[in-house]
């Protein structure tokens, strides 16, 4: 059966980028995907949330984190009021620069591929009673800023809702232990490579890090990224060049931003740049910051 999806032009409406929506009965409702990242915080009731052939029960403070590539669903719902925070992704982008180094972001928000059509345990979490109630007095302040017209609403609105990824970032990452699934490692991986960017790093080093042989390490890794761990740290470096190059109030030369990023070799890096972002780091310096639609 086709999964429907929800597209973002029909939720984001007028430029929006950040959107709270209310179900205080949610029925049960067929698997979708969305355009967007969607946050479900659920405020009471029950009900069981459908992923693949994944069913688990829901009950009040269950948080969900649902990226567009997954397709969920709610079955046998019984007065079940939970709250859709709805967000587009140059958001969570401009969010995650800030709390990149939390292990629990990376873990909930870039985890990604295939580890989702296995199960949903690696983006689901409970809050606890006094977690719930502060998050969602942010979610009230949220919504309000988000349908305010007043100036600065959406940065005040883009504030609540860093404060809410940041408790789920940090909820998140203080699971451990056997029942923690791979992907809350590799979070922890990521925070560190943050961190740890500027070094030669190799692959050997993430694996270490990570606390797995690499065999392991890179099975779990492209199960959980759906790229290699060579890809992904390649794509760090540029990512982190494109800042410095952007961002930095004074002009750097190649050489320094490369070092700062890992790369030995400017000119290897140059090369690297051009073959990723289909322009030398000069061009892209001059050309202004852009963010996808």
């Amino acid at each position: 059966m086709a999964v429907s999806q929800l597209r973002r032009k029909d939720y984001l409406r007028n430029g929006g980028r950040v959107v709270v929506l209310r179900e205080i009965s949610q029925g049960p409702i067929e698997p979708h995907r969305h355009e967007f990242f969607e946050i479900v915080v659920i405020l009471s009731g029950h009900g069981t949330h459908v992923t693949g052939s994944f069913r688990r029960r829901l009950a009040a403070g269950d948080v969900l984190v649902v990226n567009r590539r997954r397709a969920h669903g709610y079955e046998e719902t019984r007065g079940l009021h939970l709250v859709n925070i709805l967000v587009h992704e140059v958001v969570l982008k401009r969010i995650g620069r800030e709390l990149r180094e939390l292990a629990g972001y990376h873990s909930l928000f870039n985890a990604t591929a295939r580890r989702w059509q296995q199960d949903d345990g690696a983006n689901r979490l409970r809050l606890s009673s006094e977690e719930l109630v502060q998050v969602e007095d942010w979610i009230n302040r949220l919504e309000e800023e988000s349908a305010s017209r007043l100036p600065g609403s959406g940065l005040i609105a883009e504030a609540y809702l860093t404060l809410i990824v940041g408790v789920l970032c940090r909820r998140h990452a203080r699971r451990s232990g056997h029942s923690a699934p791979p992907c809350v490692a590799l979070g922890k991986l990521f925070s560190w490579l943050e961190r740890n960017l500027h070094r030669p790093l190799r692959v050997a080093d993430l694996a270490r890090q990570a606390g797995m042989s690499e065999r392991t390490f890179h099975r779990e890794f492209r199960q959980t990224m759906n790229l290699s761990p060579a890809n992904y740290l390649m794509r760090c470096r540029i990512d982190r060049a494109k800042e410095w190059l952007h961002e930095s109030p004074h002009p750097r030369r190649i050489s320094e931003i490369a070092e700062a990023c890992g790369f030995e070799d400017s000119n290897y890096f140059s090369r690297c740049f051009r073959r990723i972002q289909g322009c030398s780091p000069r061009e892209f310096a001059h050309k202004p910051p852009t963010l996808s639609p």
